[in-house]
Order: structure tokens, then sequence, then C-alpha cells
């Protein structure tokens, strides 16, 4: 969830590392699917809807950060400067 929310990574990209940084540095029976990091489907999917979240976050304030220049351009245009 942090690399998704805080560092910009992709739900599937985080999923990914997270898995490879456990068979790295763990060793313990079930392991590997269907047991293991980042194979609960549901957890999966939680951090797959942050990440759409997060990105509806940041369409959102896109659009509202054009929205104010847009008026301050207007603006500026009815003053004369």
């Amino acid at each position: 969830a942090f690399a998704v929310l805080h560092r910009s990574m992709s739900a599937n990209e985080a999923i990914d590392y997270v898995r490879e940084r456990n068979i790295a540095e763990r060793s313990y029976a079930g392991q590997q699917p269907p047991g293991g990091a980042m194979h609960n489907r549901v957890f999966r999917e939680i951090i797959r809807e942050l990440e759409r979240e997060r990105d509806a976050e940041a369409e959102e304030t896109a659009e509202t950060a054009e929205e104010a220049a847009a008026r301050e351009a207007a603006a500026g245009t009815r003053h004369g400067t």
C-alpha cells in the first residue's frame, strides 16, 4: 500500500516487488503459490483499488489546477495584464 500511495508504483509493480523481496529474504514452508507473499487475491485487489483511487485523485487535482490557471488567465485578460 505504501509503494502505491507514496512511491507512485503501480499495484502490479508493488505486488511483484514484494513477492521478489519475500523470496530473496525469507524462506519458509508455503512461500510459493498458493501461499506466500502477495498471493492473497483479496489483498491484491485492495492494493489495486488503492491505485485506482490514487489515480482518480491525481486526475481530479490536475483538473482543478488547470481550471484555476484558466480562471487566472481569464482574469488577467479582463484586467489588461
